[in-house]
C-alpha cells in the first residue's frame, strides 16, 4: 500500500509523509519540486530546469546536478528507493520530468479540480453548487502559492498561471455572490485576495461593489481612493473604466438607514515573508488580546494586518483599524486618551447609521 502523502503548496512549499513533515531540502531542490508541481502533471524539460536554476549562465555539470536533484525529490516520497530507481512520483518522460499528484495529495490539484467543478456548474446555471465550489476553491488558495521562494522563480509563466487562476477564481466568485445572501460572508475572501493583488483592478471593483452591496458603502469609497492613489503612485495611470463603474455605483447608492459594520483594514502586503512560528503562537491566542512588540522598522503592522486578513471571517460584525502613529516621523503620537476617543467617535457614529454590534475586531 502506497505512503500517504501530503503536498501543500498554498503558504510555502511543505510535504508530508505518514503525518510527518519532511524537510524539503536546500532552495535548489526546493526549485526543482515547485517547478515539477507547478506544472501540474505536465512534462519539465531538463534543459527548462537548467534554465530556471542557473540561468544564462549554466555550470558544466548543471544536467546531472538536475539528474541528482530529481533523485533526491524521489527519495523523499520514498526514502528505500535505490539511486535510479523510479518510483511512483516523479516519472522520466523524454529528455525531462513529470511530477504524479492529485486533489487528494495536493492542494493545487484540488484547487484546480474545484475551479474546473464550479465553472462546470456556471455552464449548467447551476448557481448554487457554482458558488459553492468557487468558494471553496478559494478557501484552499487563500494563502500566497510557493511562498518564499526566489521572485525570479515565481515570475516563471507557469507559477503566473497560478496566481490569474487564483484572482480569475475570486472574481467569478465576486460576481455570483453580488445580490445573493454569500455576499456578506464571501466579503473577507475577496477582501483577501483583493489585499495581495492590489494591482488588479477587476477583482478591486469587486471588492468594492461587494463592499457596497453589504453595507460598507463608506468603506467602498475609501478603498476606491486607496487604490485609485496606488495605481498613480506604482503605474503612473487612471483607474480603469471598469473601476471607475464600480465607484459611482457606490456613489450614487442611497444614503438609507443600514446596519454598517466597520471593515477599516488596510491593505496588506503582496509579498509577506512567512512566520510560521509567530502565527502558530498567534493561532493558539485566537480570541485574546495580542500584542505584538520589537523595534521599529521590523514589520510587526505588516503580520498584524496579514493576520487580521486571516481572521477576518471570525469577526462578522466588523474590523476596527487604528494607526497609533508610534514611528510616524512627521506627526505625533496618538495618546490613549485620544485613541479611545477615536474608537467611541466611530462606533457612535456607525450606531448612528443602525449598526448593532456582536462579534467585532479591534485591530
Amino acid at each position: 500500500m502506497p505512503t500517504p502523502v501530503r503536498l501543500l503548496v498554498f503558504g510555502g512549499l511543505r510535504l508530508w509523509r505518514s503525518g510527518v513533515e519532511i524537510d524539503v531540502g536546500p532552495l535548489r531542490r526546493q526549485i526543482v519540486f515547485a517547478v515539477l508541481l507547478a506544472a501540474r502533471g505536465a512534462v519539465v524539460s531538463v534543459a527548462d530546469l537548467v534554465d530556471v536554476l542557473w540561468g544564462d549562465d549554466p555550470s558544466a555539470s548543471a544536467t546531472n546536478q538536475v539528474h541528482r536533484l530529481i533523485g533526491e525529490i524521489r527519495r523523499m516520497f520514498e526514502p528505500s528507493l535505490g539511486k535510479r530507481e523510479v518510483g511512483a512520483w516523479v516519472h522520466p518522460h523524454g529528455n525531462g520530468y513529470r511530477l504524479v499528484a492529485d486533489a487528494r495529495t495536493c492542494d493545487l490539484t484540488a484547487f484546480f479540480d474545484l475551479e474546473t467543478a464550479a465553472r462546470a456548474a456556471v455552464r449548467r446555471d447551476d448557481s448554487q453548487e457554482a458558488t459553492h465550489k468557487f468558494e471553496q476553491a478559494l478557501r484552499t488558495a487563500r494563502d500566497q502559492p510557493f511562498a518564499g521562494l526566489p521572485p525570479h522563480v515565481l515570475q516563471s509563466p507557469s507559477f503566473v498561471a497560478i496566481d490569474a487562476t487564483r484572482n480569475d477564481v475570486a472574481v467569478a466568485a465576486a460576481d455570483l455572490a453580488l445580490g445573493h445572501p454569500r455576499a456578506r460572508q464571501l466579503l473577507p475572501l475577496i477582501n483577501r485576495y483583493a489585499a495581495a493583488s492590489v494591482l488588479h483592478e477587476p477583482l478591486q471593483a469587486r471588492r468594492i461593489r461587494l463592499l457596497n452591496v453589504t453595507g460598507h458603502r463608506a468603506e467602498a469609497l475609501m478603498h476606491y481612493d486607496q487604490v485609485r492613489q496606488r495605481l498613480a503612485d506604482e503605474l503612473g495611470a487612471d483607474p480603469s473604466v471598469e473601476l471607475q463603474a464600480a465607484h459611482l455605483t457606490a456613489l450614487a447608492q442611497p444614503d438609507e438607514p443600514r446596519e454598517v459594520r466597520p471593515a477599516q483594514l488596510p491593505l496588506g502586503l503582496a509579498a509577506l515573508a512567512p512566520h510560521d512560528d509567530v502565527q502558530a503562537a498567534l493561532r493558539a491566542e485566537r480570541g485574546s488580546l495580542v500584542v505584538l512588540t520589537g523595534m521599529g522598522g521590523i514589520g510587526k503592522t505588516a503580520l498584524a494586518v496579514d493576520w487580521a486578513h486571516r481572521i477576518a471571517a471570525d469577526y462578522p460584525d466588523g474590523q476596527m483599524f487604528l494607526n497609533l502613529r508610534g514611528f510616524d516621523a512627521e506627526g505625533s503620537h496618538l495618546r490613549p486618551f485620544e485613541a479611545l476617543g477615536i474608537l467611541l467617535t466611530t462606533a457612535r457614529g456607525l450606531r448612528g447609521q443602525g449598526a448593532g454590534y456582536g462579534r467585532g475586531g479591534i485591530g
